[in-house]
């Protein structure tokens, strides 16, 4: 691809303004083909719902979509843990609004690529060839329902239609994300009480926790250094609160 698109991806990635730190800029959201009407439904809802700088929607060459969202461009990438926490809880919000009804092992089975921390050697993570006569490319919104059955292009797609797409991709405002960094913690945290207080086990890695007690499962989770730093934070919040 030429210079028209990388340029694109430049922008998002950060090479632009010479800021090559690897982690998250960009995340995608990979759709199974068979869950293709969640594309239309996470495109609106970041738009309606939260106010939020509309996704990309990219067919993906094999077997779904990816929705794509930029982050905020400064002070430097996001870590990519913190990244898909923040927008899986998004997501699960914004489809359940719309009547999905996702439960929590769909959301733990999504799958996520954090670019530029994964993004190829060439910095185009979009368009690619995959295979003989399928290749990844952004598409227009209305044309989901178009590529559900086959997410794919057979040719490559114009360069400068690709590019004009993706101009359409703005970050995420930095003070937006650290207002949805906070709900996230907040809805995930919330959800892990619940569970404890329904006899569940709670899914963390620390040691076992007696069922039934809050606060033994928030130390757990303030804790674990395999947690996302910002369910940490929280679990932390909640225990001075309460004491």
């Amino acid at each position: 691809m030429g210079a028209a698109l990388s340029s694109q991806w430049a922008r998002l990635l950060g090479e632009a303004t010479g800021d090559k730190a690897r982690g998250a800029r960009v995340v995608a959201w990979h759709v199974r083909a068979a869950d293709s009407d969640w594309v239309s439904r996470v495109w609106l809802g970041a738009q309606n719902d939260s106010g939020l700088p509309a996704p990309a929607i990219a067919v993906d060459g094999r077997e779904g979509w990816w929705v794509c969202f930029a982050l905020p461009c400064a002070p430097s990438a996001r870590p990519p843990a913190e990244a898909v926490a923040v927008l899986r809880e998004l997501i699960r919000t914004w489809l359940n609004q719309g009547g999905a009804g996702v439960s929590d092992k769909d959301v733990a089975a999504w799958r996520f690529a954090c670019w530029p921390n994964e993004a190829p050697a060439d910095g185009v993570p979009v368009p690619r060839q995959v295979g003989p006569d399928r290749w990844s490319a952004f598409v227009a919104p209305d044309l989901v329902p178009v590529f559900a059955e086959s997410p794919w292009l057979d040719c490559a797609p114009g360069e400068e239609g690709q590019a004009a797409l993706l101009n359409k991709l703005q970050p995420i405002p930095a003070a937006d994300w650290e207002r949805l960094l906070a709900a996230s913690a907040q809805g995930a945290s919330g959800r892990a009480l619940q569970a404890v207080g329904d006899g569940e086990a709670p899914a963390v890695s620390a040691g076992a926790v007696p069922q039934g007690d809050p606060r033994a499962f928030l130390l757990s989770v303030m804790n674990d250094p395999g947690v996302e730093l910002a369910l940490r934070i929280e679990a932390a919040r909640v225990l001075l609160a309460h004491g």
